[in-house]
């Protein structure tokens, strides 16, 4: 069973010991009814939600909703938005009213206003009214601890008139169960983002990549999901504990929305307001989280006494410089914030030399220090053993708590409960140099000694006693170098030079003797936003060998004055994938190579035929006879990355593609370094005129149209492939068409799609 997002490790699965005081029975062991029962569940969402690999045994559904999907108003495929409701403010916010019933204890109303003071101000464009009048027809009623229901739950969206069986709900409104704990463990929050549409995060269609245990996942249809390109988040306050990520660390959910669950909201209701509703300023953590992904921060967090970067840096002056906290007369942190239960420690006299704190709004009420057993967490002042939540370590004697570390974020030595202990700041925040770093993934930052500037760690430099240090590639052998280059160290990077000895005297004593055929043999098959598909034709006439008849070795390079120099390196680099695909798989990539020679720069790869087969394009049926075109053989050149060139503005990127150099030569038993004679021994006097993008395939469909019949034929892509995202064919049609075979009929534009997405999954 997994519980639901905690402060602290968790609650009731995060202890160390095998044992719990008893003031924690009065927390269900299941209050949530399993997997995802704190979710209440419309009847008309139950398809939806099934797609999204929700079980629907084990969904919570009211079954007095309506069965089929309310007509229009804010239906965004599982859940209605609080946007199409209530109007806005004056302000322009979306209004979510909220009023809170009697069986929610007074003592936790002002928890509730501040919590959903700060929802309001994470969103942006959303805003939680306290409305106790009941003045707008549609809005969340909380209940409480005595309201006579179970658990802690709310709906998926807008519901008006759901109660759930809670009495007294007014007209119109939805309820949300709040008992007392669960205001403790987070979930305030975690019961709104589920009011304003949130699903839980460990139910995301890619939860294999980042987590082990979900056995009650259902069949996840990955298109139902609104991707807002975040990454998986285990402090999500949407997340449940309980979970085993793959990487085998530890998680605790935080007790309010993260940043990143902002920043999600934010886009499912603030898109059409972005210029007049910005979010909040935010910073980076400096370091990975659990899964090492960096993760926003918003400033206003910073100095708030509870860690929002996993290595506490919004809070030990690393991204902001906090006003010193509150002290005692020994020189101690006088008011402890408490993750474990969200409790106020502020210290009151001495027990055994050392200050002693009295808690409140937790579970405890004293912390204190002992001889026997260390700082200590008690249920109720002067508790025995048997009343304890925590120890810490004995040995661990200084004069104040966090003298060794009890204070920080990664402090182990806590028996019981993690009780993520941190001191209570001043107001008063200056932020620090690195709360704007713009570090990316190289995961470090240090202020300067001034604190007016910093530095971080790029990639090929690792830190060293707050220093980067250059990582020499080619001494750890971390380089990708081939066998006849010499690795060359630079600051931060390295370089791949030929090897003089083998360029001078091996190439040349070889003499390998490559023809090349041209710059206008190479034309697009469909060009992507992020990925291309050529055709480069090796031609029968004036070759050295026969490509149709004979194994080849085939060489395809580009130019650095038409194509810059970024998308040469990015192709050596890997970060421009290239591979080479036909019929059948025929087609074997030796090197790519990139030549640094100043205006004779080039970058490339080579390649070799090796099988002969008859269904090589180009080829067609002639009276049912698969038949080869015997003039040349187009070889398909898959390239991906694209996106991330950097190509020259006043020639771009068709220029370069399409004027590819293409060599060929015999096959044979060559050794790996013939690559670099035969394109280091190649220069290129004059740049290619300008290219134009030719009609044979934008203006004659027919040739993109052979291309698929072709491989349709061949087996490589079957009609039952046939599935164009985002065409507008009934699934009938398509089906008829399928059984019919007449793909001329089917639109051009999807027959190019089709083609360039089979390829790629087939590469």
């Amino acid at each position: 069973m997994k519980i639901l997002a905690a402060t602290v490790a968790s609650v009731v699965l995060g202890h160390n010991k095998n044992w719990k005081p008893n003031t924690l029975d009065e927390i269900p062991s299941d209050w949530h009814d399993g997997e995802y029962g704190d979710l209440i569940v419309q009847r008309w969402q139950v398809e939806h939600l099934e797609k999204r690999g929700y079980l629907k045994e084990k969904m919570k559904i009211d079954m007095s909703t309506p069965a089929t999907a309310p007509g229009g108003r804010g239906l965004i495929i599982w859940a209605r938005l609080w946007k199409d409701y209530n109007g806005e403010t004056a302000e322009g916010r979306y209004i979510v009213p909220y009023a809170i019933q009697d069986t929610v204890p007074s003592e936790h109303w002002q928890q509730i206003h501040d919590e959903l003071v700060d929802f309001t101000l994470a969103i942006g464009c959303v805003e939680f009214i306290y409305d106790p009048d009941f003045s707008y027809d549609v809005g969340v009623h909380i209940t409480g601890e005595f309201s006579g229901g179970q658990g802690c739950w709310s709906w998926v969206g807008v519901c008006p008139g759901c109660t759930n069986g809670e009495a007294n709900i007014q007209p119109g409104w939805q309820a949300l169960r709040l008992p007392n704990w669960c205001l403790d463990v987070g979930g305030i929050h975690h019961e709104f983002l589920h009011a304003i549409g949130y699903l839980h995060e460990q139910d995301r269609p890619d939860y294999l990549d980042w987590i082990e245990d979900r056995s009650d996942a259902g069949s996840i249809d990955p298109t139902a999901w609104i991707d807002t390109g975040h990454p998986f988040e285990p402090a999500s306050n949407v997340m449940y504990n309980g979970f085993t990520l793959t990487n085998g660390r530890n998680y605790s959910p935080h007790k309010l929305l993260t940043t990143t669950d902002a920043e999600q909201g934010y886009k499912l209701y603030c898109d059409a307001k972005q210029d007049t509703h910005p979010l909040e300023p935010r910073s980076m953590c400096l370091h990975g989280d659990e899964v090492d992904v960096l993760r926003p921060v918003f400033q206003h967090k910073f100095c708030d006494g509870f860690s929002d970067c996993l290595n506490g840096e919004d809070e030990d002056g690393r991204l902001a410089n906090c006003g010193g906290g509150e002290l005692t007369e020994l020189g101690c942190c006088a008011v402890i914030n408490m993750g474990f239960g969200d409790a106020t420690c502020t210290a009151d006299g001495l027990v055994n030399g050392k200050d002693r704190y009295i808690c409140v709004n937790g579970w405890a009420e004293e912390l204190r220090w002992t001889d026997d057993y260390g700082w200590v967490l008690s249920i109720e002042i002067g508790g025995g053993y048997s009343s304890w939540y925590a120890h810490g370590n004995p040995d661990h004697d200084g004069t104040c708590l966090g003298d060794f570390g009890e204070l920080s974020a990664d402090y182990s030595d806590w028996r019981g409960y993690n009780l993520a202990l941190s001191c209570k700041q001043e107001d008063g925040v200056t932020l620090m140099p690195c709360a704007n770093h713009d570090c990316a993934d190289e995961y470090y930052c240090e202020n300067s000694v001034d604190g007016q500037s910093f530095e971080f760690c790029t990639d090929g430099y690792s830190c060293d006693n707050g220093t980067c240090v250059d990582i020499d590639e080619c001494m750890e052998e971390s380089h990708d170098c081939y066998n006849f280059e010499n690795c060359v160290n630079t600051n931060g990077k390295y370089r791949c030079e030929p090897n003089e000895d083998i360029l001078n005297g091996d190439c040349a004593e070889a003499g390998f003797r490559a023809q090349w055929k041209g710059r206008t043999t190479t034309k697009y098959i469909y060009k992507g936003e992020d990925s291309v598909i050529l055709a480069s034709k090796f031609r029968v006439k004036n070759s050295p060998v026969n490509p149709r008849t004979d194994k080849y070795q085939g060489f395809i390079t580009w130019t650095k004055d038409v194509c810059g120099a970024d998308f040469l390196k990015k192709m050596r680099s890997g970060e421009v994938g290239v591979s080479l695909v036909d019929t059948e798989d025929i087609y074997a990539l030796n090197f790519v190579y990139f030549k640094n020679d100043g205006r004779y720069t080039m970058g490339g790869f080579s390649f070799e035929l090796t099988q002969v087969i008859q269904k090589d394009l180009p080829w067609t049926f002639k009276s049912g006879v698969p038949t080869k075109n015997m003039g040349s053989d187009d070889v398909q050149i898959v390239l991906t990355g694209i996106d991330k060139v950097q190509f020259l503005d006043a020639k771009g990127m068709d220029w370069c593609l399409l004027t590819a150099a293409n060599a060929i030569m015999p096959a044979g038993d060559y050794p790996d370094f013939m690559t670099m004679c035969v394109i280091e021994g190649k220069k290129f006097w004059k740049a290619p005129a300008a290219v134009t993008i030719g009609p044979k395939f934008l203006a004659r469909p027919a040739y993109c149209l052979s291309y698929l019949k072709n491989f349709r034929r061949s087996g490589l892509l079957p009609v039952q492939s046939y599935l164009p995202i985002g065409a507008n064919l009934p699934i009938g049609q398509l089906a008829a068409k399928r059984q019919s075979d007449k793909i001329g009929q089917l639109d051009q534009y999807f027959l190019g799609f089709f083609l360039y997405k089979k390829l790629l999954l087939e590469t």
